[in-house]
């Protein structure tokens, strides 16, 4: 009777241990599960600002150097009214005095800068969105985390795209690889015999 005792004692303290390890593991991969989306939701936030702010900076510098364009040509039509005026000496007053400390062609540098790490910053934000749905997915579909949240939606995520990049995907196609769209293409000249 005391082995029979000691037996039923000795299953029910393993049915209540397996009970809590599995309270656990619930809680476990429905905490992650919880952060995880948590942290897609704030991404997604961040990659919508910084996108923002990316086009902010672009389109004030773009201003700035529309500025820059402007002054050159004001400056351009008093260049050619001083040479009809008073000849070489005006026109190289007006170049000197106008253009050199206004026109600053490093506000396209700077551009094209601004351009380039807003674009790497945003791709690498995208990626990091990415990899976060990744890691939900395994969570939802793997043993034995997804026995516990397996029936909760996948994350919806937006990964900003241009529509040539969508048309080359959905096509498995990218038969235009020219990159200044609309130039006319140099014909090479033909061989010398």
């Amino acid at each position: 009777m005391k082995g029979v005792l000691i037996g039923c004692g000795s299953l029910i303290g393993l049915g209540l241990l397996l009970a809590v390890i599995v309270v656990f593991m619930n809680f476990s991969a429905t905490n992650k599960e919880a952060r995880l989306r948590n942290q897609a939701n704030a991404q997604q936030e961040a990659n919508t600002a910084i996108f923002d702010n990316m086009w902010k900076t672009i389109a004030q510098i773009a201003n700035v150097n529309d500025d820059y364009k402007e002054t050159f040509r004001t400056a351009w039509k008093e260049i050619l009214g001083a040479q009809s005026e008073g000849g070489r000496a005006t026109v190289v007053n007006v170049v000197m005095n106008h253009i050199n400390p206004k026109l600053d062609s490093s506000l396209s540098k700077k551009l094209m800068k601004v351009i380039e790490s807003s674009r790497k910053e945003f791709t690498n934000n995208q990626k990091q969105l990415i990899d976060i749905k990744r890691e939900h997915d395994n969570l939802r579909t793997t043993v034995p985390s997804k026995w516990f949240v397996g029936n909760v939606p996948p994350l919806e995520i937006t990964i900003v795209t241009s529509g040539r990049t969508k048309d080359t995907f959905e096509s498995g196609k990218e038969d235009d690889i020219e990159l200044r769209p609309g130039h006319k293409k140099e014909e090479p000249a033909p061989a010398k015999k």
